[in-house]
């Protein structure tokens, strides 16, 4: 019995000593208010890149990989063209015949292309892709980039985790609509509990 009252005046001890000003009886309001969001910024030229928005060079590897990517609209000013500035690289080693990536904006396709030699790195291409006004949302535009990564020898059961199938968009692919556009960059501080 004297033991466990020895316990139990060490715990409580120990839970003092390790976390004064933590324990409080009663609830108060926190001694600092959480800083301000920050104003929207905006992108003069009306260009917007996938590292403006945080995203990193994205790489596709297997058979059937899909990246998907979220543009600010144009905002007010709808019925606005888009221009999309693709810029990618793949595997010199992927089936040029069958082997290609489709571009959807907002779930409709815009463009597709074969990955052929040209686009093979080390070389690394842009590839301009007009999107209609009718396309274009004045909120969020989602980016859909839809690989298929074929390789010469796949056969009716192909290894997907060949290192060899493999492409990439690069951080520096944007869109444009030619007015500027508001960069909204979320406040992650929750505050405290």
């Amino acid at each position: 019995m004297r033991r466990t009252v020895h316990l139990w005046l060490l715990l409580a001890l120990g839970l003092l000593v390790a976390a004064p000003g933590s324990v409080a009886f009663a609830q108060q309001p926190p001694a600092a208010t959480a800083p301000a969001a920050a104003a929207p910024a905006a992108s003069q030229a009306g260009t917007v890149s996938l590292l403006d928005l945080g995203y990193n060079d994205y790489t596709a590897q297997g058979l059937a990989p899909r990246f998907e990517a979220y543009f600010p609209g144009p905002g007010q000013a709808t019925k606005l063209p888009a221009t999309l500035t693709l810029v990618m690289t793949h595997s010199p080693q992927l089936d040029a015949g069958r082997s290609a990536i489709r571009i959807e904006w907002n779930g409709v396709p815009v463009y597709t292309e074969a990955l052929g030699t040209d686009s093979a790195s080390p070389n690394i291409v842009t590839r301009k892709i007009q999107i209609d006004a009718a396309r274009v949302q004045p909120g969020l535009n989602r980016m859909s980039a839809l690989f298929l990564l074929a390789l010469p020898n796949d056969g009716s059961c192909p290894d997907e985790s060949n290192p060899s199938r493999v492409a990439t968009v690069l951080q520096g692919s944007s869109v444009s609509y030619g007015v500027p556009v508001s960069l909204i960059k979320p406040d992650l501080n929750l505050g405290t509990f």
